[in-house]
């Protein structure tokens, strides 16, 4: 019984490990978007 509800929080703490670590992936992505954006409006400005 305590066995189990213990492994039902270990399997929920990697879950949640594993979203957050998808999500900073998704927000890297989106910043080196924003930055190639930035850099081509950059060059076409200048």
């Amino acid at each position: 019984m305590w066995d189990e509800r213990r492994q039902k929080e270990r399997r929920q703490e990697g879950v949640k490990y594993r979203l957050n670590a998808i999500q900073q992936h998704a927000n890297m992505e989106e910043y080196e978007l924003q930055k190639k954006r930035y850099e081509e409006y950059k060059t076409a400005n200048s």
